[in-house]
């Protein structure tokens, strides 16, 4: 699949930047200790890393398959944890459906339109409901996907963005005629692409840290590589 120009060394260079102003009333020798750039280990096909700063803001970045995510904010120690609140934005992207006809090619395609269109066919999760069946849209080309196999009539369309941490919302479309085939939607991106870490706890570990969120199949653990 096309990945999205540049944005592998977008993800990366977030660990070069450092975080905003400092905030006031952290104790200083803890956030001190336990600040430096940390990097996932033992996970295959997946790139993680996180920098605490010394003034209680942190930049992350993770890319696994097409599904890159990124988050930043303020961090503080909870006991034996360091907890991650995310100032990302807080608006969460949409599929707004356009229009609809027949077409003369078999089975459906979804199109997108606007200026993310190319990006919105690639990270896209579609499944089309047609007389009983299920059928993904996993043929994809430029700025649409389609499947060849779903018969009529057309009962409704679901659509996902892809996501690595993060879970996005199903967006569930009902044809107004069943006998429509091409769909034709516009991606509004909001916040697409940020973890939104929302008070998520660390384990804190010896020079390092342990992470798993309710999405999380497993525990993540990161090696602190720089102080």
């Amino acid at each position: 699949m096309r990945r999205l120009p540049g944005i592998a060394l977008g993800f990366l260079a977030l660990l070069i930047v450092d975080g905003a102003a400092a905030q006031p009333g952290l104790s200083a020798a803890p956030m001190e200790r336990l600040a430096g750039d940390y990097q996932l280990q033992g996970v295959m096909e997946t790139a993680s890393g996180l920098r605490l700063s010394p003034d209680g803001t942190y930049r992350f970045f993770l890319s696994h398959g097409i599904a890159d995510e990124r988050d930043e904010g303020k961090w503080r120690i909870d006991g034996s944890a360091v907890v991650l609140s995310s100032t990302a934005p807080p608006a969460p992207p949409a599929f707004v459906f356009l229009r609809s006809g027949r077409e003369s090619f078999p089975g459906a395609r979804v199109s997108f339109e606007g200026e993310g269109a190319r990006a919105a066919a690639v990270l896209t999760q579609g499944l089309v409901l047609a007389d009983g069946g299920e059928f993904a849209l996993n043929e994809k080309s430029g700025d649409y996907m389609q499947t060849s196999s779903a018969p009529g009539p057309i009962q409704k369309i679901r659509l996902v963005l892809l996501g690595a941490l993060r879970e996005y919302p199903v967006h569930e479309h009902t044809p107004t005629d069943s006998t429509h085939n091409h769909f034709v939607f516009r991606v509004t991106p909001g916040n697409y692409g940020y973890v939104r870490f929302d008070a998520i706890a660390l384990r804190i570990g010896d020079d390092e840290l342990y992470l798993k969120t309710p999405q999380m199949r497993r525990e993540f653990r990161y090696v602190r590589t720089k102080r």
